[in-house]
């Protein structure tokens, strides 16, 4: 089993204290996850003065040792575009 998905969703929530986003996604195969509206939390990398809510974004989730998934990059989607994560 893999342990990183690329996928998209919209931004709900931005929490800049927790380091964390709430998300919109659809399903998420990788990690039998059914559609729904979650957070993630994100690595230390991740600038979250980028995003705003309601943004339509792609992001990698990864599973770490502890069993959580955490955001490793994310992007935001322009109209009508489908990807930007290489």
């Amino acid at each position: 089993m893999k342990h990183v998905e690329i996928t998209t969703g919209r931004i709900i929530k931005i929490d800049k204290f927790g380091s964390r986003v709430k998300i919109a996604h659809g399903e998420i195969k990788q990690f039998e996850m059914a559609p729904m509206t979650m957070y993630f939390g994100v690595t230390g990398l991740i600038d979250l003065t980028a995003f705003q809510e309601n943004d339509q974004i792609q992001f990698e989730l990864k599973r770490g040792r502890d069993k959580n998934l955490r955001i490793m990059a994310m992007c935001t989607l322009e109209q009508e575009q489908d990807a930007c994560l290489n």
